[in-house]
């Protein structure tokens, strides 16, 4: 759905996908794929996310989404991982998720004992978000598939369909970070990252293991001691190192799975099973207008939470802040337009540049490559 539209889910979501993928492909080929149906049910899955203190409140309320969209019967175990969270705060985010229907499942760990110090941090990106590095080191080995789910996320379909995805032999399955296609800049990217020509990228917001392959492979070990050895190359931090150590050995997720700001900022109107609220937060008081749906969903939520306060006000003032800045941004893109031109002579070699790529991302349109990854995922 568009940031703007009803987070209702629609009649493409992804149990109404399969069974428009049955009528029009025929009993044969549905007839395989619940035959794969049925004995991914047999799995054991785990979902998994982890915070730090500041995101605690923000992984609770996902995770609150995501049990919603699970079956009552489905036995899927949840785990929040709190990295350097007080045992006291970590009761009252069990209470708080035990009032919800969520069986307490925050599990508290220290950073110390779990990241390695060479790791790059800042103050966008904290050693929380390198646990998923270390969940061979948290998650049992009997589990069969693991679900990592970022904390800034909110799961908005049945997550049945997704567990039952299959590997193709893969031990990661993830959906293709957009911007680096929309912006035509992945090749790029994956140099920097010394990942072979023909590797693709993945948002790992959302990352679906095959856990017996994934530990038989040592691919979270490979990540982590790329992260550590490269911290200059690793400029979106843990997600690079994955990038690096499953380079052309995962599965491409649909990307409704994973849709992030820059999609739904660029007019992008697919309906999301998954949102991801990649950029300013819900909670921020400079939230987007995008989010505001969201923001009003997270408040609701946290009402009777220890965190009542934690989804900020957002002014008029602020508002119409964000809207002038909008405005500005695009009023710098069509002055570089008007001059490339009508007068392009005066403009610098890197204003040319940027015309170009505007243009460029002028035809070739959002949705189209969007999908383009749908049908692919479907192979």
């Amino acid at each position: 759905m568009s940031g703007t539209e009803s987070d209702t889910p629609t009649p493409s979501d992804p149990v109404h996908e399969f069974i428009s993928e049955t009528s029009r492909n025929g009993c044969s080929k549905a007839g395989k794929r619940l035959q794969f149906m049925s004995r991914t049910a047999k799995l054991k899955c785990q979902i998994v996310t982890s915070a730090d203190v500041n995101f605690l409140p923000a992984a609770c309320c996902m995770l609150i989404s995501a049990n919603s969209a699970l079956q009552a019967d489905a036995g899927i175990v949840l785990m929040l991982v709190a990295v350097d969270v007080s045992d006291g705060e970590a009761d009252r985010a069990n209470t708080f998720l035990a009032a919800h229907g969520v069986t307490p499942c925050v599990r508290t760990v220290s950073s110390q004992e779990f990241v390695d110090p060479r790791l790059r941090v800042d103050r966008h990106v904290t050693k929380a978000s390198y646990i998923r590095l270390v969940l061979d080191r948290i998650i049992s080995r009997d589990v069969d598939r693991v679900l990592y789910l970022d904390a800034d996320i909110r799961v908005l379909s049945s997550l049945a369909p997704l567990f039952e995805t299959n590997m193709q032999g893969f031990p990661l399955a993830a959906v293709k970070d957009i911007p680096f296609y929309h912006q035509d800049r992945l090749r790029q990217k994956c140099s920097g990252l010394l990942m072979p020509d023909n590797a693709d990228y993945f948002n790992a917001g959302v990352l679906l293991f095959d856990w017996p392959d994934t530990l038989r492979s040592g691919l979270l070990n490979k990540a982590m001691k790329f992260a550590c050895m490269h911290q200059d190359l690793c400029v979106m931090h843990d997600q690079d190192a994955l990038n690096s150590a499953a380079a052309n050995n995962w599965k491409p997720l649909d990307p409704r799975w994973n849709l992030i700001h820059y999609y739904f900022s660029n007019g992008g109107q697919q309906s999301a099973w998954i949102k991801h609220f990649t950029g300013k937060k819900p909670w921020s008081r400079h939230r987007p207008k995008i989010w505001r749906q969201d923001a009003v969903w997270m408040k609701t939520l946290l009402e009777d939470s220890p965190w009542p306060e934690y989804v900020e006000r957002q002014t008029w003032i602020i508002q119409l802040g964000i809207m002038v800045k909008g405005l500005l941004v695009r009023f710098r893109e069509y002055r570089r337009l008007i001059g490339y031109y009508f007068a392009p002579h005066v403009m610098s070699s890197a204003a040319k540049q940027r015309a170009q790529q505007h243009l460029k991302l002028q035809r070739h349109r959002i949705e189209s490559l969007v999908a383009d990854m749908i049908r692919q995922a479907k192979r």
